[in-house]
């Protein structure tokens, strides 16, 4: 058990240590499950102890919900800080346990690519939380980015990004080679280095790549240099368009993903994207629309891929490599089979209308719901004003401290000169107010007027954000799960239909049969062939006759002969065989032609209905994502009206 002082001087006990690393161990926080601490294992430098501080107070509630940044520092009972509370984030596990197909299998074993484009998506997210409050990783890395059950991604040992505050820059002295841009291969010393968001997007994207090609790299292929550093120095991207690289086998083929994800790449690892490769928010838009637009394998479930490619990538790649990608789920149909009587003759199983709107259905499954609209980005600290405007603040603070001592000599003037009474004090002190709180130079009236402007357009953005609900989409939703009801309800219809059918002609063949069981010439336990005329002259002549009813409608005969009779043909039912294959054709032709007829008119309801549905799902995440880049642009402009406004001493 560890002992520590929070930055307010209250005690902070660490009962159990849950893991140890390299810098030093991990605690928990008695009383605040949402919360761990980070323990040096030596007692940190000043520097990295103001940076730590810095960090604290630079939380945003778009960093802590992405990241495990620095809350609070931690103090030893009279010493220094040795450590600080960051949040907590449980069942998480590296990113290398997803990249690669051995260990996701074992970690992540009913996970598909669908999953996998949607961590992709998150860890872009990530980044993004990162950039937009002004701060860079540094260190991209797959043990600094750990991902949960749901994909959802966390950025870890925060203390080391990249950290700006106050005009000075905290560097991030470390780097992992397969990670870092051209322009850093071959850094000796990472601590010297400002690096910049560009340089964190080359990382970012070759995460995306191994993360959607299963662990390859994106400069490791025939052609390139075997050592991975040397072949990122050499832009050698061996699955770009117009390089004379190789890609290595059993990969995923260029067609098997959309165009715009390959643009992408190729921005990211071409020299002439340096510079200007793509940012996090590009990467989030084209991943969202990509997994809206994959399709079910109709062979193995674990395998989904995007829907124009030419089939599925996955079933050809395992072929060769003999072992499946995703997990180890046995291989099925997904189609539901139709619940008939055993034997009965109804045509081609699965039929191809089932397992075209089965997989529609399976698709829909896999489209995730749109969800309230995020929380919008914390608006970014001041930004330094412009030298104009700390000038004129200068000026503006000197005119006020003329106006009060303009206004102090005049009200002695007066009063010692002219004795002057409270009217004409009121009046000097209306003009002195009005000195002091006048309108200013035309810059000044601009500098409101576009904080003004700010102000608004920032309240509107906001208000376009919470605009952005899930209603239509959750339309769409209910609508698409009642026509797959129906489509179910009709299937049960029509199994119900045919278990008539055979129940009907198993009474019709039964009677048939009943009625051929004489009862003159049958042997019958209990009845002699001298007492048979009473009872054929009554109208039991075959088994057919003989019923319950019937023989209580005839009380000149026995109690023990009616239960004779009954019993008879008990035992002639006994020895009746009814073959399914005797159901008439017609009758199954037409409840066949009837199914047939409604399920294709529920399942192109269905069709569109999904078309409309993807459709609203992709309007709202783009949405969603113009109105959070619409208002962090206004929040940064709101921000740089109100440095302005400020220094000018306007408010």
């Amino acid at each position: 058990m560890q002992a520590r002082v929070d930055q307010a001087g209250k005690p902070v006990i660490l009962p159990q240590k849950l893991a140890q690393g390299g810098e030093g161990a991990v605690f928990t926080v008695e009383g605040r499950p949402d919360v761990v601490a980070k323990l040096y294992s030596s007692a940190p430098a000043p520097e990295k102890i103001a940076k730590l501080e810095a960090m604290t107070g630079a939380a945003t509630a778009g960093l802590t919900e992405r990241t495990a940044w620095p809350l609070e520092v931690l103090r030893r009972p009279g010493r220094g800080v040795d450590g600080f509370l960051m949040r907590r984030i449980v069942n998480a596990h590296p990113a290398f346990t997803l990249t690669g197909p051995a260990l996701r299998k074992r970690t992540f074993p009913d996970r598909d690519w669908g999953f996998l484009i949607g961590a992709a998506r998150s860890a872009s997210s990530a980044f993004d939380a990162v950039h937009s409050a002004g701060h860079v990783i540094g260190d991209v890395n797959p043990n600094n980015i750990v991902f949960n059950a749901d994909g959802d991604a966390f950025l870890i040992d925060c203390d080391s990004f990249q950290f700006t505050e106050g005009g000075h820059t905290w560097t991030c002295p470390v780097g992992v080679t397969e990670f870092q841009p051209p322009e850093l291969q071959g850094q000796a010393d990472f601590s010297r280095i400002i690096r910049t968001p560009d340089h964190d997007r080359f990382g970012l994207a070759v995460l995306i790549f191994e993360l959607l090609f299963l662990g390859k790299h994106p400069f490791a292929g025939r052609g390139a240099s075997p050592q991975t550093g040397d072949a990122i120095r050499d832009y050698a991207y061996v699955y770009g368009r117009h390089w004379p690289y190789e890609r290595p086998p059993l990969t995923l083929p260029p067609g098997a993903v959309p165009p715009a994800l390959l643009t992408l790449f190729e921005r990211a690892f071409s020299r002439e994207g340096t510079g200007r490769r793509p940012a996090a928010l590009e990467w989030t838009r084209v991943l969202a629309q990509m997994n809206l637009d994959l399709t079910s394998c109709s062979v193995s479930p674990l395998h989904r891929y995007w829907m124009q490619a030419p089939g599925c990538p996955w079933c050809e790649i395992e072929k060769s490599l003999r072992q499946p990608l995703f997990g180890e789920a046995p291989r099925r149909e997904v189609v539901r089979k139709r619940r008939v009587p055993a034997g009965l003759q109804i045509g081609e199983e699965p039929r191809p209308a089932e397992q075209k709107m089965t997989v529609l259905w399976e698709h829909f499954r896999t489209i995730l719901p749109a969800g309230a609209p995020p929380i919008p980005p914390a608006l970014p600290p001041l930004p330094t004003p412009s030298p104009g405007g700390v000038e004129a603040g200068k000026v503006r603070q000197l005119s006020r401290y003329a106006t009060i001592v303009v206004f102090g000599l005049a009200l002695a003037v007066t009063h010692m000169v002219f004795d002057a009474g409270l009217l004409t004090d009121g009046a000097i002190f209306l003009l002195a107010c009005l000195a002091y709180y006048r309108t200013g130079s035309r810059a000044d009236r601009d500098a409101m007027a576009v904080l003004r402007k700010c102000k608004k357009d920032y309240a509107q953005f906001l208000a376009g954000l919470n605009a952005t609900d899930a209603g239509e989409f959750n339309n769409y939703s209910e609508n698409l799960t009642n026509l797959h009801q129906k489509w179910l309800e009709v299937s049960e219809e029509e199994e119900a239909l045919l278990r008539e059918c055979v129940k009907q002609a198993r009474e019709t063949g039964l009677r048939r049969f009943l009625s051929n069981q004489r009862l003159e010439v049958a042997t019958i336990p209990g009845i002699a062939q001298d007492e048979k005329p009473p009872i054929t002259g009554a109208g039991f002549r075959t088994a057919a006759d003989i019923t319950s009813q019937k023989l209580n409608q005839n009380p000149g005969l026995e109690v023990v002969t009616q239960k004779r009779l009954l019993t008879w043909r008990e035992s002639c039912e006994r020895r009746f065989v009814f073959e399914v294959s005797h159901v008439p054709p017609d009758q199954i032709s037409a409840i066949a032609k009837d199914y047939t007829r409604r399920q294709r008119a529920i399942q192109s309801a269905f069709e569109m209905e999904l078309a409309e549905f993807k459709i609203a799902k992709a309007v709202i995440v783009e949405n969603r994502e113009d109105a959070m880049q619409n208002i962090r642009i206004a929040g940064n402009c709101l921000q740089a009206a109100r440095s302005e406004a400020k220094a000018r001493r306007l408010v």
